[in-house]
């Protein structure tokens, strides 16, 4: 599903290309927090890989409890 938000003024050149990107970031993880809550509230356990790539984006994004801390 596409997701589409739009703020201001349209920016162009590199500085556009990183607004947009870090939007989708956004958006990316607001999806795989949305699917993870879904799952854990179903009536079966999270599959390793579910586990695996929940881990990993509070690493990406530098949450409290995870181990990696990710450097931009």
């Amino acid at each position: 599903m596409p997701v589409t938000i739009i703020e201001g003024t349209r920016e162009s050149g590199r500085e556009g290309r990183a607004q947009t990107d870090r939007v989708r970031f956004v958006a990316l993880v607001a999806a795989v927090r949305e699917h993870e809550e879904r799952t854990r509230r179903g009536p079966r356990p999270n599959r390793p890989r579910d586990d695996r790539l929940y881990r990993r984006v509070r690493e990406i994004c530098s949450e409290p409890g995870s181990s990696h801390r990710w450097i931009s």
